[in-house]
């Protein structure tokens, strides 16, 4: 298969993703405006949209092009390209789940532990959040930023025993309760997916954390967790 061949077979694949994902199916719709589309609702095709259009720009020139007075194509893919055309391809068709760019298995604390002993253990693994469990089922994510603001509200805190301090009266105190901290995500969600939740939101805020599980629903078992400071292996993973 000579690369003009390869180019525009995974050229195809990637428009009939895009098709089956549209809720436009009348082919006289233009490869541009299905793009537009499907980059609203799927996070992949939207990382990737800038260079789809740029890819879209040479497939038109090898396509619509080809066979000017006998010339046969005026364009043809760099190698560059093609594996760039490939890559997306496969990205799209057999996405990197984000189960498999999270922290496993997940280190959790019960809301009846103390401060004392939670700190020391986020201090030993250098974590900054800390999932918490009510009878084995997730209810909050203790983060060093709500112990600082918790010890902050103390006026003698130099006489407070951390040991004597349950979690379960620092993650329900109204002032520090922040459930948009955090997110839930089934394992099948991709690493675009990830990618695109950690961007700030309209409201000004930035998520700390994501939790897997198998659907994405709270109430399951937790599976993985994935914090800001993933993100370098994260963006990695979506290139």
């Amino acid at each position: 298969m000579s690369v003009i061949d390869e180019f525009i077979a995974s050229f195809n694949r990637v428009d009939q993703y895009l098709t089956s994902k549209s809720s436009r199916k009348d082919r006289r719709q233009g490869f541009g405006s299905v793009l537009t589309e499907v980059a609203g609702i799927d996070s992949a095709v939207h990382a990737f949209e800038p260079d789809l259009r740029r890819l879209n720009d040479l497939r038109n020139m090898i396509v619509h092009e080809e066979g000017i007075q006998g010339m046969g194509a005026i364009a043809r893919p760099t190698e560059a390209a093609l594996k760039r055309m490939k890559h997306i391809d496969t990205a799209l068709h057999t996405p990197i789940l984000a189960i498999t760019v999270a922290n496993k298995p997940v280190m959790s604390c019960a809301d009846t532990a103390t401060l004392g002993s939670v700190a020391r253990q986020m201090r030993r693994k250098a974590y900054s959040q800390i999932p918490v469990l009510h009878d084995g089922v997730f209810t909050a994510l203790l983060t060093t930023n709500i112990i600082v603001r918790w010890l902050g509200g103390i006026k003698e805190h130099r006489h407070v025993n951390l040991d004597s301090i349950h979690i379960t009266a620092i993650i329900h105190a109204p002032s520090l309760e922040d459930k948009r901290s955090f997110i839930h995500m089934a394992k099948t969600n991709t690493v675009h997916d990830v990618a695109e939740a950690f961007q700030p939101k309209p409201e000004g805020y930035t998520i700390n954390a994501i939790l897997i599980t198998e659907t994405g629903a709270t109430s399951e078992p937790l599976e993985g967790i994935i914090t800001a400071a993933d993100l370098p292996k994260v963006h990695k993973a979506t290139r």
